[in-house]
């Protein structure tokens, strides 16, 4: 693939990423929304979806996060890099993770080292 057609995928995945966290604050806005009344039971259940909700929107964001770096690093020309070895990622692994920043041997590394 050459840096016009990864660009676009980013673009793509970025696009999708930002769709749906649009979605998940149209329900965190429509789930606010309610008489008070609720039942200690409903409450609780309100609370957990929002927490889920939440939880959802932060890992959206920073997929988004990752996918707009790895786009930055389309126009900088070190896409495909690894920051590590600086060897080139094989293909196959940057069509699977798009926002790689490291081959296999070094993410395995860097993995094992957290």
């Amino acid at each position: 693939m050459d840096a016009d057609a990864h660009r676009t995928r980013l673009t793509g995945l970025i696009d999708e990423v930002r769709h749906a966290l649009a979605q998940h604050d149209l329900a965190a806005d429509g789930s606010e929304a309610g008489d008070g009344h609720h039942h200690p039971a409903e409450a609780a259940t309100d609370a957990e979806l929002r927490e889920h909700e939440l939880r959802e929107q932060l890992r959206l964001r920073q997929q988004e996060a990752r996918l707009v770096a790895a786009l930055a690093r389309v126009d900088e020309g070190t896409y495909g890099i690894c920051e590590d070895c600086g060897a080139q990622i094989p293909e196959g692994r940057m069509l699977r993770v798009p926002d790689a920043v490291r081959c296999v041997p070094c993410q395995s590394r860097a993995d094992r080292r957290r």
